[in-house]
């Protein structure tokens, strides 16, 4: 059926999954013509004018033998920032040449994640197409791959493997999947899975997982925090990994804190830092906004606009000051890392990290 098929949820690698499988499956009678793929992530409003052109193109152009086709736009990425931007003009051309899909014999499938729910495009985007919420993110996601795959290749789990294989795979369900594709082949015909076969080929994805520490760090909540440093380390996390994280966030918390207290930051309706309140904050600093510049991880004029937004949350539980005194923290703390590193236990990494809060 010619038209717009829409797939769109929380993690990132369902939803691919999902719109994946839609797409095959929109090919008529088992066609062999392959699944057009026309990348969604423009980035830039000069690369969105670049978008418009091949998707046009894509949609008029179909196969030597056959009058209908299958064209995936993948990983859709202005379903959430773009409101900010000076492209609104360019938004309503790519939704003009979608809503034409059905009449040029295209099945034209999106995939975004994440969205935001509140913009008129997306809105706009659930009238005109075939919509499919992909359910499921972090553990959740990881489970719905775990039980898909058991099904699909008939393999059964122990109680004490089926554990092990959550707690070393942690909350990537694009992770899970690539092992237990692994699993498979070192089974061979054997179906049935031990723990000693878990702890033998499934590697731990969780040792780099420094979000849920850094989270809890910036929601000053003290417990938290330190469960997950407990958790965090136990699994042989990289400390300089999760510390360069906390540093890096701290720097544009830094910067936008410094902004608020002259007046300069704020943020609108949907909790996004607005793009009139960057360009004010910058023409204080006397330093171009420019829209899908190269992102530098200290300055916050080359950041996700969401992502300002979200991180924009714990303005108010810290001081500058607080901020600071942070900042300053992390470097005596590297410093001592590398000075003591052949010493360095796993209480100490905790004990260590708990006083940064």
């Amino acid at each position: 059926m010619a038209g717009i098929i829409f797939a769109y949820g929380d993690d990132e690698f369902l939803v691919d999954l999902r719109a994946g499988e839609l797409a095959s499956g929109a090919r008529r009678g088992g066609s062999n013509f392959p699944v057009e793929v026309l990348d969604g992530r423009p980035g830039t409003v000069e690369s969105f004018a670049a978008f418009l052109k091949n998707l046009t193109e894509s949609l008029e152009v179909l196969p030597l033998f056959s009058r209908e086709k299958v064209l995936w736009i993948r990983s859709v990425d202005f379903l959430g920032e773009l409101a900010t931007w000076e492209s609104g003009e360019i938004l309503e051309k790519i939704l003009a040449q979608l809503a034409r899909a059905g009449g040029l014999g295209v099945t034209v499938v999106l995939s975004a994640c994440p969205v935001d729910r509140r913009l008129k495009t997306f809105k706009r985007l659930l009238k005109i197409s075939d919509a499919q919420e992909v359910h499921g993110r972090g553990i959740d996601a990881v489970a719905i791959v775990f039980e898909e795959t058991l099904k699909r290749k008939k393999i059964v789990f122990s109680e004490d493997a089926r554990r092990h294989f959550f707690a070393k795979v942690g909350t990537d369900a694009r992770f899970a999947a690539e092992e237990l594709e692994k699993l498979d082949i070192f089974l061979g015909s054997r179906r049935s899975v031990q723990w000693e076969d878990v702890a033998e080929v499934i590697c731990d994805g969780g040792t780099d997982d420094f979000f849920e520490p850094v989270e809890a760090f910036y929601r000053r909540n003290g417990k938290a925090y330190t469960v997950a440093l407990e958790k965090f380390f136990a699994n042989r996390g990289e400390p300089r990994a999760l510390l360069a994280a906390i540093q890096s966030r701290n720097r544009l918390l830094i910067q936008m804190k410094t902004l608020e207290r002259i007046g300069l930051w704020k943020v609108d309706g949907r909790g996004m830092p607005s793009q009139m309140t960057l360009k004010r904050a910058a023409e204080r600093r006397r330093v171009a906004v420019i829209c899908g510049k190269e992102k530098d991880p200290c300055d916050i004029f080359s950041q996700n606009s969401w992502y300002l937004g979200r991180l924009s949350d714990c303005l108010d539980r810290f001081t500058l000051g607080e901020f600071v005194h942070v900042q300053r923290s992390l470097l005596r703390l590297f410093e001592d890392l590398i000075r003591n590193w052949q010493e360095v236990s796993f209480g100490w990494l905790v004990e260590q990290f708990s006083l940064l809060l």
